[in-house]
């Protein structure tokens, strides 16, 4: 949870479009900080399960974290209104 509020990230939206990336942060008290838009605007981890949700609560999308690419990987759900194959990734300096 601290890495996950401290350091900055990669939302990858639309793996299909080279553009289809922007900076996204995660507040601590559970609100998408950078990136915040209606379908990017709140968080929650259970376990390593990231979940993000819509403005109006609905699910956007469900990560689980991988370790060894310290990345969050969509799980697919098909209850999710967001895009499929979706990553999050940390923002490493240059």
């Amino acid at each position: 949870m601290d890495r996950l509020t401290s350091d900055p990230w990669i939302l990858n939206f639309n793996p299909s479009s080279p553009n289809g990336k922007k900076a996204i942060t995660f507040l601590p008290d559970g609100n998408v900080g950078i990136g915040s838009n209606a379908n990017e605007f709140a968080w929650e981890l259970s376990d390593d399960h990231l979940s993000i949700y819509r403005k109006g609560g609905e699910l956007q999308n469900e990560f689980i974290y991988e370790p060894r690419g310290e990345r969050f990987v969509c799980v697919n759900k098909a209850s999710a209104k967001g895009i499929r194959d979706q990553i999050i990734y940390r923002d490493t300096p240059p």
